[in-house]
């Protein structure tokens, strides 16, 4: 799923141009740009963009704009913010994109914990090195 594609997408379906989404969130002309050309977004860069043409997050992924009428035989209940939500069969795939998102996210934010971790590991290898190098010069010095 291309989520710069989708955003664009979905201001352009909601009247928004490049200019107005970019005022709409504070955002310059050319971030907003950089961002559809982008596969892969952060959720918090998503829900700004949402925000700023006054839909939810759901609503991105709706890009045929069609609004699902309740089937009472197919209703899934789900508690956020202390607030009952109900999703329908019909919502199924958008929760599905929305869960895609989510777990993309989780994995971006794994390889950086990962990539954080062995730079730390790095340092404190390169401290030891040092603390047994001073040790070893005093040492022999004595």
């Amino acid at each position: 799923m291309h989520f710069g594609k989708l955003i664009q997408e979905k201001a352009k379906m909601l009247g928004f141009s490049t200019n107005a989404l970019a005022e709409a969130t504070n955002k310059n002309v050319h971030t907003v740009y950089g961002d559809f050309k982008k596969e892969s977004i952060h959720t918090d860069v998503i829900e700004q963009y949402c925000k700023g043409m006054g839909i939810d997050f759901i609503e991105l992924f709706d890009v045929n704009d069609q609004k699902n009428e309740l089937q009472k035989n197919s209703v899934i209940y789900s508690k956020q913010a202390n607030k009952e939500v109900v999703y329908t069969e019909n919502d199924i795939p958008h929760l599905q994109k929305v869960m895609e998102a989510l777990e993309a996210d989780k994995a971006y934010l794994l390889k950086l914990t990962e990539q954080q971790r062995l730079e730390r590991q790095k340092i404190l290898d390169m401290y030891h090195e040092v603390v047994q190098q001073l040790l070893q010069q005093k040492n022999s010095a004595t």
